[in-house]
C-alpha cells in the first residue's frame, strides 16, 4: 500500500496502491478545514501564529495517519493475492492496535499546549488555541475517518485492477489478429526490379540484342 513521505518539507507518495495516499491527503484537508472553522467560531485571530499552528497540525496529523496506515499495510501483507481481502476488518484491527498510542500522544501534547495557553503570553495563546482545536480534529480524522476511506478505496482499486487484468489478454489477442500479413520475398523483389528487368518484351533494345 502507499505511504506518505515527508522529507525536506515535501509531501510525496510511495505507492504500490494509491489508496492510502489519497485517504491520507483527504484526511489532512479535513483537519485543516475543521481547524479553520473552529478557529473562526471561537474568534481566534488569523495571523502569522495561526499559519504556524496550521503547519504544525498538518505535520502532527499526517504522522498519526501514517502510523495507522503502516499497521494496515503490515496486516494486509499475509493476505496479498487473495480474491476478496477484508479491508474493513483489517482497518478496525489496525485502529485497535494503535488506539492507545494515538490517545496517549494526543493527550500528552494537549496537556502541554493547554498549560502554555493558560500561563503564556497573548502571542503564545494565539498559537496554542488553534493547536488545541487541530489536535482534536487530527485525532478524529486519523482514527475514525482515514481508515474507512482507506478500506473503501483499496477495495475499489482491487476491483479495477481485476477488471483490467481480465480485459488485457483479450485486447492483446485482438491486436495480434489485426496485424497485416508480411509481404513475400518474391513480391518485394519484383517490386524492387526496374521494368526492363522483369520482361524482355517491355524493352525494345533488349529484344534486338536477343
Amino acid at each position: 500500500q502507499s505511504l506518505i513521505i515527508i522529507e525536506d518539507g515535501k509531501i510525496t507518495m510511495d505507492a504500490d496502491s494509491p489508496a492510502s495516499g489519497v485517504a491520507a491527503i483527504l484526511a489532512l484537508i479535513h483537519d485543516v478545514v475543521i481547524m479553520f472553522c473552529l478557529s473562526v467560531i471561537c474568534r481566534v485571530q488569523i495571523n502569522q501564529s495561526f499559519v504556524a499552528a496550521i503547519i504544525t497540525i498538518i505535520a502532527y496529523s499526517i504522522n498519526n495517519t501514517i502510523i495507522i496506515f503502516d499497521r494496515c499495510r503490515e496486516n494486509v501483507k499475509p493476505l496479498k493475492g487473495q480474491k476478496d481481502i477484508p479491508y474493513a476488518e483489517i482497518g478496525d484491527q489496525s485502529v485497535r492496535e494503535n488506539m492507545r498510542r494515538s490517545l496517549f500522544s494526543t493527550f500528552t501534547t494537549m496537556v502541554t499546549v493547554i498549560f502554555l495557553a493558560i500561563f503564556g503570553s497573548d502571542t503564545i495563546r494565539e498559537f496554542c488555541v488553534p493547536i488545541i482545536l487541530g489536535l482534536v480534529a487530527g485525532l478524529y480524522s486519523s482514527v475514525l475517518l482515514a481508515t474507512p476511506m482507506w478500506a473503501g478505496l483499496s477495495k475499489e482499486f482491487d476491483r479495477l485492477m481485476a477488471k483490467y487484468r481480465k480485459s488485457k489478454p483479450v485486447y492483446e489477442g485482438a491486436k495480434v489478429d489485426e496485424e497485416a500479413p508480411s509481404p513475400s520475398p518474391s513480391a518485394s523483389t519484383a517490386r524492387a526490379l526496374p521494368p526492363w528487368r522483369t520482361t524482355s518484351s517491355s524493352c525494345p533494345r533488349a529484344a534486338r540484342i536477343a
